[in-house]
């Protein structure tokens, strides 16, 4: 134990003298900063916190750590206004900042922290049938479902690829079609699981997306004793719901999901509910999150997406996503939620799309693809891991190359919302022809700041410089999703 310490310290003391007054610090580009209600924060996209409070002078310094000043120049520009201080302080505080990577200095390699993900995510398509019929579902209804064997495979290739990668976590949500709908195989899954856990030391988060309708008493304590968190399917108070999710004859879902939401959170499972965001309940969504918030249910929004390219009336239009998601900013900043905003009311945000990076799909058959909207399998070489195959992938290759030139290159919110749907974007591009922005983009654009304001304002004080806090913590933690 005393040499571990004795090593981090001679590692800090290595690099504190490694950075010095004539140092030039750089601030990373996803760095954000802003005030609120004369209040400055510091905004980190890859980190646990995402928000601290810091101090006027500290906002100063940093929007100056442009690699054209020295500590010591930025150090005479502070003096005055904050006499206390020595040059030393500030080379610790800038020390610090490189080790949080907040700022990066030439003489040390800068760490590449965007895109970084703690765990591995998976679709596991258990079976392509389903109990309804939702209007927004990209699943083609057959009877196909994954065998056994097959579920075994595929599960310890992703263990494998998970592991080589050096992944702490494999995220797994099962779903379909209807999930439920093979919960003997689901149950055999999970268990599976542990044992794959033990043998290659990565920890499987798992979770079932439903619709709710099987969600009942038995199942749920099924799940619960094979470690299977819920993410129930609701759009809307009952109407809202019920014009999308509904059964084959037109009978609607959502009292089997309320009933499926009261029954996981008895046996403590409930995850959160996943809000599918179209053209037929944009409108709603003030008065559907207020009820949520109301009877503190976590949620995130999906907005509708396709892999078809052109005019889908489902799509909502941004002018509605904003107007819609300002006023419900408008009732969270008079009603303060336990909740957390980030990944939850912006699609995408802080948990950007994972394709040819940290994602991948297995479908029933067990074969692989780069997203649940895709059709085609990917062809894996024998002995290469699933992550390996997905990012050699023709579409990972060339939608990457072509994305570097549209607008998100050259944006700064392109380390919170990822540009969005790659697969959405994608199309787009191959049909416009043109390097045109994502179809979300300017609901992002607009809503991004002033989701970051409404969390700031959730937010106790909270300063980095002065040590008597914790700074912020450059963990990598992930959600069940």
């Amino acid at each position: 134990m005393y040499v571990f310490l004795l090593v981090i310290l001679y590692n800090k003391f290595i690099f504190f003298h490694m950075i010095n007054p004539a140092s030039k610090p750089y601030l990373h580009p996803y760095i954000y900063i802003d005030s609120y209600r004369k209040r400055p924060f510091l905004l980190h996209p890859f980190t646990d916190k995402k928000i601290i409070f810091i101090k006027p002078f500290e906002k100063e310094i940093l929007l100056r750590a442009n690699g054209q000043k020295t500590i010591k120049d930025l150090y005479s520009r502070i003096v005055l206004s904050v006499p206390k201080m020595k040059i030393t302080d500030l080379v610790w505080f800038f020390t610090w900042m490189s080790e949080l990577n907040v700022v990066y200095f030439k003489q040390r390699k800068k760490k590449a922290v965007s895109k970084h993900w703690f765990a591995m995510r998976v679709w596991f398509h258990v079976t392509n049938q389903c109990n309804l019929r939702c209007k927004s579902c990209y699943v083609h209804k057959t009877p196909h479902r994954m065998a056994l064997k097959t579920g075994y495979r595929a599960l310890e290739d992703l263990f494998i690829s998970a592991k080589k990668n050096h992944y702490r976590a494999l995220n797994i949500r099962f779903n379909g079609g209807e999930p439920l709908l093979e919960i003997d195989n689901l149950i055999r899954f999970a268990n599976h699981c542990k044992k794959l856990q033990g043998l290659y030391t990565v920890k499987p988060l798992l979770a079932v997306i439903t619709n709710g309708v099987l969600l009942n008493e038995n199942t749920a304590s099924r799940l619960q004793k094979a470690g299977i968190v819920v993410v129930v399917s609701l759009d809307g108070i009952k109407k809202q719901n019920d014009q999308n999710r509904c059964f084959a004859n037109g009978r609607g879902s959502f009292d089997y999901a309320v009933r499926a939401i009261k029954t996981a959170q008895k046996y403590n499972i409930f995850r959160c509910v996943s809000v599918t965001v179209t053209s037929k309940n944009v409108i709603h969504l003030p008065k559907f999150i207020s009820y949520l918030t109301v009877k503190g249910i976590p949620f995130f929004l999906n907005f509708y997406r396709t892999p078809i390219a052109g005019h889908d009336p489902l799509i909502p239009s941004n002018n509605d996503l904003i107007r819609s998601l300002k006023k419900t900013y408008t009732f969270l900043k008079k009603h303060p939620s336990r909740l957390a905003m980030f990944s939850t009311t912006l699609d995408l945000v802080f948990s950007p799309c994972g394709v040819g990076y940290n994602q991948t799909v297995i479908d029933w058959t067990g074969e692989i693809k780069e997203c649940q909207m895709f059709s085609h399998i990917i062809n894996r070489k024998s002995k290469e891991d699933v992550l390996s195959s997905i990012r050699k992938s023709s579409f990972t290759k060339r939608y990457h190359t072509l994305l570097a030139k549209t607008p998100c290159g050259s944006c700064k919110w392109k380390y919170i919302c990822g540009s969005g749907c790659s697969v959405m974007h994608y199309a787009q591009l191959i049909k416009s022809k043109k390097l045109l922005p994502p179809s979300y983009c300017e609901t992002y654009k607009t809503l991004i700041p002033l989701m970051i304001k409404t969390q700031v304002s959730h937010l106790e004080k909270n300063t980095v410089f002065g040590y008597k806090k914790s700074l912020i913590r450059a963990g990598y933690e992930d959600s069940y999703l």
